[in-house]
């Protein structure tokens, strides 16, 4: 009779550890998890200031405004982020190819935190008066910059460690982490909304913010696991001669450029009305907190890649 002892020896030699580029090799879980965690952290991150946006800052930073004025002022802030994005793209592209993603995904995730946190300790604008908004837009343009670099890094991170013909489903991890960011962020707002509204505004709803540095934390031991991609690895000498990746963008992929400017305008546009603004005009004609975002958390969140 065979032992058991050998049998196991037996099945262990005949299934071997899959290749390290094989999706269900450790290594590339590894991968997997980190881009799908990095992206849902920092797009929580992202995304709980466009859900405070519409329902905290406007009595928090500009209550010395008409009701109109003050969500006027509160949702311009939010667009700021949207506009530093691409600054973030080019800074954290460049970085990335010249010297590799794994660093510069884990400077933009630990800016995503610092702002982030920050954000959660800011006085109000009945504190230390008008210096509280422009705080709160550097703030913002923070999380612009380093959100900017993040999906772009977690994506490449991903596909160029994936096999031929796997890089797709290997990227749609990092793509996935973003609603489920936005969802986590609209349940965490939608919990502090449950207390009274004088602590809510006081303190209530800063709490959201400050969880993020438990979330970086969480992410940065994640990510510092990895490795880079073996296809950067390979073509390491190659990138360093490459002084400006983005010039080649600009010079020899206008068109895309274009089309994709293009595409994510409108698809930020039509996202931002649909679950930022309407939350903002029921909040400020009555409707109650906690059930407007109970509703939204359910809507797709289009806009977060």
């Amino acid at each position: 009779m065979v032992s058991a002892s050998t049998r196991m020896t037996s099945t262990t030699e005949s299934s071997p550890e899959p290749p390290e580029n094989s999706l269900n090799s450790r290594h590339m879980r590894r991968i997997l998890a980190s881009s799908f965690m990095g992206s849902a952290i920092e797009y929580y991150d992202f995304l709980l200031y466009a859900t405070a946006a519409a329902v905290v800052f406007g009595e928090v930073f500009f209550n010395s405004l008409s009701p109109a004025l003050a969500s006027f002022a509160s949702l311009g802030t939010l667009a700021a982020g949207y506009v530093a994005r691409p600054l973030g793209a080019a800074i954290f592209g460049h970085f990335g190819d010249r010297i590799g993603r794994k660093g510069v995904l884990v400077a933009s995730m630990l800016m995503m935190g610092a702002a982030t946190t920050a954000m959660g300790l800011l006085p109000s604008t009945a504190q230390i008066g008008a210096i509280a908004p422009v705080l709160l837009i550097v703030l913002r343009v923070l999380q612009g910059i380093a959100v900017g670099g993040e999906w772009g890094g977690a994506m490449l991170i991903a596909i160029k460690h994936a096999p031929g013909g796997r890089r797709g489903f290997a990227a749609s991890f990092a793509n996935l982490g973003a609603p489920a960011g936005a969802i986590l962020a609209t349940v965490a707002v939608s919990l502090t909304t449950l207390l009274p509204d004088e602590q809510f505004f006081s303190w209530g709803w800063r709490l959201p913010f400050l969880l993020s540095i438990l979330l970086v934390a969480l992410g940065l031991i994640i990510r510092l696991k990895i490795a880079e991609s073996p296809l950067f690895q390979r073509f390491e000498a190659e990138a360093e001669q490459r002084r400006t990746p983005i010039v080649t963008v600009f010079s020899k992929y206008p068109k895309n450029l274009v089309l994709g400017v293009l595409t994510g305008i409108s698809q930020f546009t039509i996202a931002g009305i649909a679950t930022v603004w309407a939350v903002n005009f029921a909040v400020v004609n009555g409707a109650d907190k906690t059930g407007v975002l109970n509703s939204r958390r359910w809507r797709p969140w289009s806009c977060s890649s």
